[in-house]
């Protein structure tokens, strides 16, 4: 983790080839070993690699705002791209969405919200489309998954019934920590997922990616729907 820390801190604030490429293949070289780590084995070893991918993506979104803006896409990319969209695509869009609702929102004065909101989305989605079809609506369902188990509202002081709902997330991933957040910024949060993803899939960069890759796309739904079905008969 120092490493990332390292470059998040220096490295990646500067405009240079080398400084982008020593970027390039530190991502290459240690996420790829870390990643192979998570034999599959073990649910112990397989939370431990996804908590710090989590940690290594937060350095890369938190040192973003002070990354040349031409270099901001290709390296998140190439983060990405190393860690696997299909499995990691939706972490990064997460901690995004949550650098937005903490950080951005407040820094921004009231008059200028609406351009910087226009402004990220189109980059969030910029960022989406550098990647297959399927691995966009992988990433959107596991977004939902996520929104699903968070709490409907943040419990401001925990009762002893509401325990076992504390131990439950503790269980969760934790990309949005409810505990550091408002309740304010907890439904923020979900707004922004949510309109995310309507925008998403409304975008002429996703349609166009849709038409090149129609008969993968109709597959991608149905296993969507399937799987949405499913969720959705064993809540109720």
């Amino acid at each position: 983790m120092s490493i990332f820390t390292f470059m998040g801190a220096s490295v990646m604030r500067l405009d240079d080839t080398y400084s982008f490429q020593v970027i390039n293949k530190t991502v290459k070289m240690v996420i790829p070993a870390l990643i192979q780590s998570d034999g599959g084995d073990s649910t112990e070893v397989s939370r431990s690699v996804e908590e710090t991918v989590v940690k290594i993506t937060g350095v890369f979104v938190d040192a973003l705002p002070h990354v040349p803006e031409h270099r901001r896409l290709p390296v998140l990319v190439q983060l990405v791209d190393t860690l696997g969209a299909g499995r990691f695509l939706w972490v990064l869009l997460v901690l995004l969405f949550d650098q937005y609702v903490t950080k951005t929102a407040l820094a921004a004065a009231y008059g200028e919200k609406d351009a910087i909101l226009e402004a990220d989305t189109e980059f969030w989605i910029s960022v989406c489309c550098e990647f297959s079809v399927q691995h966009q609506i992988q990433s959107l369902m596991n977004i939902l998954q996520y929104l699903i188990n968070l709490p409907e509202e943040k419990e401001e002081t925990v009762p002893k019934a509401a325990f076992d709902k504390s131990e439950s997330r503790e269980e969760m991933l934790q990309v949005f920590n409810v505990d550091t957040h408002s309740s304010k910024q907890l439904r923020h949060f979900k707004f922004l997922s949510v309109s995310f993803m309507s925008q998403l899939l409304a975008s002429s960069h996703f349609i166009r990616k849709v038409i090149c890759s129609l008969n993968v796309f109709v597959t991608v739904i149905l296993c969507f729907l399937k799987e949405l079905c499913f969720k959705l008969i064993k809540r109720a």
